[in-house]
């Protein structure tokens, strides 16, 4: 016969082994819930780190092969730990075009024109898509996503990326063109913003101005406002130049024509891209020359003058042509720069384009 002490002996152990089994099925399932979690996490970021396409290898054969385009194109790499002095690094894609280059969270960003790519994927196809690397040597191929209404009467397929940080912090802007539908139709600048860099809300018209194109627009914040390029005007009158307090006005100045003298002969230079280096701001362009004329396009810079809003062109050539490694062809020209993804620090980031050899 159990005593009243032994059953309150058995009560409580009784007790405490349910108490146990409890605490050891409630550990079970957060554990469980917690690797739940942890995994999905790793499948996002995999998904995330994934490309959503292949580049394509070589030159395209639906291209027009007497003239240059994206078709025929690549992307190279360069850094320099000055702004002035570039060290080649080598190849990052084929059928590339127009790039422009921003850093975010450790990554560099390459925006540019892609012709195909290596499946011929319906959705890329002479429009914007992005690449990404942390080492410069591995690289993420992603299409981007355009949302919003689109202007009537012009193409719905974004070209010529230009994208920067907003004056907020956290939003980036893409200048971009659409061109007109319909035959000598004007070709003009809109803009697009995002917060993931893939995902883009069209914004509006930024500048299309009445009798001649703006192509490759490229923009700049030097401070206290927007410095606005662009090309598609006749090689005697340069750039197109426009200056913006909040990158969605943009006041137009009178056209810049810079010749630089090679060989004795005076060349137009395109501007194409910008960004700060040190305390100063610098753009860097192109010789504008058409195919077959020499001498064949260089990559050339400019400094800012804040003193009076004027841009000088710095003396001679930052990177010229180098056929020796096989990698580069005729010409380089459209060069997109920006700070290293590891930071200013570690210097800086040149994508310009060569032809295919």
């Amino acid at each position: 016969m159990k005593t009243n002490t032994q059953n309150s002996l058995d009560w409580f152990f009784a007790t405490l082994l349910c108490a146990l089994c409890l605490g050891l099925l409630h550990c079970s399932s957060t554990s469980s819930t917690t690797d739940t979690d942890d995994q999905e996490q790793e499948e996002e970021e995999t998904t995330a780190n994934e490309s959503d396409f292949t580049p394509a290898s070589g030159t395209a054969s639906d291209g027009d092969q007497g003239a240059y385009g994206p078709w025929n194109l690549r992307l190279m790499i360069a850094t320099s730990t000055d702004g002035s002095t570039w060290t080649r690094l080598g190849f990052l894609t084929d059928q590339g075009d127009v790039p422009c280059v921003i850093a975010k969270d450790g990554k560099l960003w390459v925006f540019y024109v892609i012709w195909r790519d290596a499946d011929s994927t319906e959705g890329i196809y002479n429009t914007t898509v992005a690449a990404y690397s942390e080492d410069l040597t591995n690289w993420t191929f992603k299409r981007l996503n355009f949302t919003g209404s689109f202007p009537a009467g012009f193409t719905t397929n974004p070209v010529d990326p230009s994208v920067v940080l907003d004056q907020d912090g956290s939003t980036y802007r893409m200048y971009f063109t659409l061109g007109g539908e319909g035959v000598d139709a004007e070709r003009g600048t809109f803009s697009a913003t995002s917060t993931d860099l893939v995902n883009w809300t069209y914004e509006g018209e930024r500048y299309v101005p009445d009798d001649d194109d703006a192509l490759d627009p490229n923009v700049l914040w030097v401070g206290d406002h927007y410095e606005y390029f662009a090309g598609g005007l006749p090689e005697n009158e340069g750039n197109h130049h426009a200056t913006s307090t909040d990158g969605l006005t943009f006041t137009a100045d009178d056209h810049i024509l810079v010749m630089t003298n090679v060989s004795g002969q005076d060349i137009p230079v395109l501007f194409a891209n910008g960004l700060k280096v040190g305390d100063t701001y610098k753009y860097y362009g192109f010789l504008n020359q058409a195919v077959g004329e020499e001498p064949q396009p260089d990559i050339r810079s400019f400094t800012f003058n804040s003193s009076d809003d004027t841009w000088t062109i710095d003396s001679s050539a930052v990177l010229s042509v180098d056929e020796s490694s096989g990698e580069e062809s005729t010409f380089v020209k459209d060069p997109g720069v920006s700070a290293h993804p590891d930071g200013e620090s570690s210097g800086y980031v040149l994508i310009y384009v060569t032809a295919i050899p």
